[in-house]
């Protein structure tokens, strides 16, 4: 059973990326060089995807999962995107600020569950013209949390993983009622002059404050989403690229463990390669809640996968 589950997780883990760029690569009319540049993304994370699913056969056999741990954590995972959710639509704080505020109270208030209600609360971020009522959230929520659980020791220390499952349980959620993603607003590529910086550094902020200063990963990311909002009117003088957004998305990114993304120099590739994801998939799936974090994940798995390469080429 904890195997089967496994593979599950691993499954909706490499599936969801797969589906956001797919649905980009046949819906956005791009040039050469960004088909080029998708095409090597895929590749990369790719690579680190067939790396985990070789790998897997280590965690099949770890501890046996446990009815209540799971249970605490479908919950809060299903709390975490209903209460992200009322705030960013009823408190109208919005969806960068409502998920990071949540995540900082969790992080600091309750951190055994700080992951699962961050999670969560991606799911949250999900717009009402997706799902109009908290029925939906909580579904999407639900099945994210189920995701948690089977994830388990998969992708672990990878960047956008809480994300990617918040973005498979908005999937697996709309596939089961009337819900349909809205499309998203097509960024120029001019966007990546301001958009890759921003990443860049706020990926490394992130990585910073957990790997050296020891704050947690969900607090980590959360300040950096917090700050990013506060920071938004005074970015919006510079240009009305949605900064704040991709500082955030970039956080995640930051949320790596060193095993995976070793150097302040490797995050800050990552940070920037998730701007490039970011702009390449942006018309698809709006308003759809674990889009950031997905993008971050695909980010990650392309820069490890590189890394996976060039280990096998100084080994062989």
């Amino acid at each position: 059973m904890p195997g089967t589950l496994r593979r599950t997780g691993f499954t909706a883990l490499a599936l969801a990326p797969a589906i956001l760029l797919a649905e980009a690569a046949t819906t956005r009319t791009i040039t050469g060089g960004a088909t080029a540049a998708q095409t090597a993304i895929v590749l990369a994370a790719g690579t680190a995807i067939l790396a985990e699913r070789n790998a897997l056969n280590a965690v099949l056999g770890a501890d046996p999962i446990h009815i209540r741990d799971a249970g605490v954590t479908v919950a809060a995972t299903g709390l975490g995107s209903v209460a992200t959710y009322a705030l960013s639509v009823h408190a109208d704080l919005g969806p960068v600020l409502a998920s990071a505020g949540v995540g900082l109270v969790a992080g600091l208030a309750a951190p055994s569950v700080a992951v699962a209600v961050y999670c969560g609360s991606f799911v949250g971020m999900a717009s009402p013209a997706l799902f109009p009522t908290s029925v939906g959230v909580a579904t999407a929520g639900f099945a994210a949390g189920v995701g948690l659980v089977a994830a388990d020791g998969v992708f672990d220390g990878v960047g956008g993983k809480l994300g990617t499952l918040a973005f498979a349980g908005c999937l697996a959620a709309a596939a089961t009622m009337p819900a349909s993603f809205p499309s998203g607003t097509t960024l120029p590529t001019s966007t990546l002059l301001v958009a890759a910086p921003v990443a860049a550094m706020a990926a490394v902020v992130a990585f910073h404050l957990h790997a050296k200063r020891g704050h947690s990963t969900v607090v980590a990311s959360a300040l950096v989403g917090v700050f990013a909002v506060m920071l938004r009117p005074a970015l919006s003088l510079v240009t009305n690229a949605p900064l704040a957004t991709v500082a955030f998305c970039a956080s995640f990114v930051g949320m790596s463990a060193p095993r995976r993304l070793h150097s302040n120099r490797v995050v800050a590739l990552a940070g920037a390669l998730a701007a490039v994801v970011f702009l390449l998939t942006s018309p698809v799936f709006g308003g759809a809640g674990g889009k950031l974090g997905t993008t971050a994940f695909v980010a990650c798995t392309a820069v490890v996968g590189v890394g996976e390469v060039q280990d096998r080429l100084l080994t062989d």
